[in-house]
């Protein structure tokens, strides 16, 4: 994923031509940027790279190749416990809607409310849960009160207007 801020929530739309081709371009400037990576380039930067072609590929209908890459990466971003970059992967793998997306999304949220990432991630990842859960289930509120609890713990004044 880039350094912009993180939506609070990725929506895929492959059914027009557009869309298709703008997610084929997204997936060939992945590419490139992984092809002209130095050879002191991290792990780290090959993983976010791998986040980008992954999103791409979810965007092209291609969940289980999005998945492995953004698995890949996770799997990097723990090791050098760049924990943002795990959740983000987290949030990939989620999005893909592949059998264990669930699983990817508590892993997510573990790690969004354990480490000190930023605040919008984390309230982005809770909402993840409000969105899954029953109508008449408790998750739904224990994951937003949780979000409001991250806003007041995490953000700046500034940030906490719009988080709230």
């Amino acid at each position: 994923m880039s350094n912009e801020e993180p939506s609070n929530s990725i929506t895929f739309d492959t059914t027009t031509e557009g869309s298709r081709s703008e997610y084929d371009r997204q997936l060939k400037l992945a590419i490139q940027h992984m092809d002209a990576l130095p050879e002191s380039a991290t792990s780290a930067d090959k993983a976010r790279i791998n986040l980008d072609m992954a999103e791409a590929n979810i965007g092209l209908g291609q969940t289980a190749e999005g998945w492995e890459l953004a698995r890949k990466g996770f799997d990097t971003f723990v090791a050098e416990e760049a924990w943002q970059d795990a959740v983000e992967a987290c949030e990939v793998m989620y999005t893909t809607r592949e059998p264990a997306n669930i699983i990817a999304l508590a892993h997510g949220i573990w790690i969004a409310i354990t480490y000190p990432i930023t605040a919008q991630t984390t309230i982005t990842m809770l909402n993840y849960v409000v969105e899954e859960s029953p109508d008449n289930s408790d998750g739904a509120a224990v994951a937003a009160r949780t979000a409001h609890y991250i806003a007041d713990l995490r953000s700046t004044e500034e940030e906490h207007e719009e988080l709230s």
